[in-house]
């Protein structure tokens, strides 16, 4: 859909990519993100936090025999001086956890497992948080990353340069 404005090109680029995956594959999603919230991050860092959040709840729809049940929720937003990025899904079967991280489902772990560890880094690297609850069939990841203050003055020079373009 290039009808996807989110205020982040790069949130935007993701999203597109990802909801037409979603159309062609009888996915269901919904997503509420304010994405001039996420500028201070460094677009692989969003990349790899979204494009692996998504592929995840992607595979784990995909499972699911029930069409109503494919169904993703994201939502990106600022609370006060924080990100709140959160990524829900259904999901059906047992998750086993270790150190607050599901383990892969996949049959051959060796090369898999990374990408939620990937974006609990990120997180951490921000001074912020990962973390993943399950409930009545419902996974959702949340992250919290403290948004960086702008120096005194940032905010009018960076006003100055967008209406200079």
């Amino acid at each position: 859909d290039n009808s996807i404005d989110t205020g982040n090109e790069v949130l935007n680029t993701v999203l597109r990519d990802k909801s037409l995956y979603c159309s062609m594959n009888d996915i269901n999603w919904m997503c509420a993100a304010h994405g001039e919230q996420l500028n201070f991050m460094n677009p692989l860092d969003l990349v790899c936090i979204i494009g692996n959040a998504l592929d995840n709840a992607i595979e784990s729809v995909k499972k699911l025999p029930n069409p109503e049940q494919r169904l993703i929720h994201v939502s990106a937003m600022r609370q006060k001086d924080f990100l709140r990025i959160r990524v829900e899904n259904c999901y059906s079967g047992e998750l086993r956890f270790v150190d607050g991280m599901p383990t892969t489902t996949k049959r051959d772990a060796r090369y898999h497992g990374y990408g939620l560890k990937s974006i609990q880094s990120i997180a951490n690297s921000y001074g912020g948080s990962a973390t993943i609850d399950t409930k009545d069939g419902w996974f959702e990841l949340r992250l919290l990353l403290p948004v960086p203050k702008e120096k005194k003055g940032e905010a009018a020079e960076k006003r100055d340069e967008r209406t200079k373009a």
